[in-house]
């Protein structure tokens, strides 16, 4: 915990002695659409400030800022490994609760989307993290934000978020552009078999059409994952779950969507294992075959059956190796 409150200290400080500004007029603001804007105040003078800088402000590798198109929702993260400790907070646009690992705080505006780049009130979000109005200064002159620390900053700093330890998580947001950061409390219970909260926000939030039922769900160490199937026939269409400690925190598409309307399949022209099995072996003079394993589903990318075949062989001279064969139906 002494690591992150010092390294919030070095943020604010940055404010108060090096004039970091924290403000644009907007006239600018209105006419940019890149993405670093780094704050602006509205035409009731509340100054509003991009979460991303307090990543910059600081110089520790432990911060990251994340920001999610698809959810509207920015993650704030604190992650100090050599500690096996961290915290986050999450800011939707549209909302004013900024939820974080310990709970959840209200601002007293809500948080803004412009040009892809989500705007807290700075000095909401500060009061939150334990700072009164009168350590919050700002220069009308020079639209700048500075700050006066006190002794009592540390302790409140800690008080509001106290049960941090108690939910650690990282998010990775990969190059997908059907990632959803989860703002939500959707809740699973590991092991069981409980869709329903899962099954509601994807349905309201994601795909409408979406139902459990139409999915072979598999579970593996905090990770649900949804595989879309057709007459039995699995897909490579579906949805990855991320959970920890019983909440959903990234639900991430994968394949491409696809439904029992767009996609038929007529089972008298499924190849059998055995056929399939041949087929890999054509032109392979691998050596003894000691195993061959026959996957078969649906690609989603063009709805047609891929097959693949994995087959082990053995030979005197190299002992075991896998060659992998791979067949798209037409």
């Amino acid at each position: 915990m002494k690591k992150i409150i010092l390294s919030f200290l070095i943020a604010f400080q940055g404010l108060s002695t090096c004039g970091v500004a924290y403000g644009n007029d907007v006239e600018n603001y209105t006419i940019t659409s890149e993405r670093d804007v780094l704050s602006f105040i509205d035409e009731e003078g509340i100054m509003y400030f991009n979460p991303k800088y307090i990543k910059d402000l600081v110089d520790e590798d432990g911060f990251t800022y994340l920001y999610n198109d698809n959810s509207s929702v920015g993650v704030f993260e604190m992650n100090i490994k050599e500690d096996n400790f961290g915290n986050y907070f999450l800011f939707k646009a549209g909302e004013r609760k900024v939820k974080y690992s310990g709970g959840e705080f209200e601002l007293s505006k809500e948080v803004i989307s412009k040009d892809g780049t989500l705007f807290v009130p700075i000095r909401s979000f500060l009061n939150a993290m334990g700072l009164s109005d009168g350590q919050i200064i700002y220069n009308p002159n020079t639209k700048t934000v500075s700050v006066a620390k006190n002794e009592s900053f540390d302790s409140n700093l800690e008080e509001n978020i106290k049960s941090a330890e108690n939910s650690i998580f990282t998010l990775m947001f990969e190059n997908n552009p059907q990632q959803y950061a989860v703002y939500d409390d959707v809740f699973y219970k590991a092991g069981s078999k409980d869709y329903s909260s899962i099954e509601s926000y994807i349905k309201n939030e994601i795909n409408k059409d979406f139902n459990t039922s139409d999915f072979v769900p598999s579970e593996n160490e905090g990770t649900l994952t949804f595989n879309f199937t057709i007459d039995g026939l699995s897909s490579d269409y579906g949805y990855s779950v991320l959970t920890e400690n019983g909440k959903v925190l990234l639900i991430t598409q994968i394949g491409t969507q696809i439904s029992k309307d767009t996609i038929k399949i007529n089972k008298s022209e499924i190849l059998s294992d055995e056929e399939v099995r041949k087929m890999a072996l054509e032109g392979n003079e691998g050596g003894i075959v000691a195993e061959q394993k026959v996957y078969k589903w649906i690609d989603s990318a063009t709805g047609k059956i891929k097959y693949t075949v994995d087959t082990v062989y053995r030979t005197d001279e190299t002992g075991y190796s896998t060659i992998k064969f791979e067949y798209l139906q037409d």
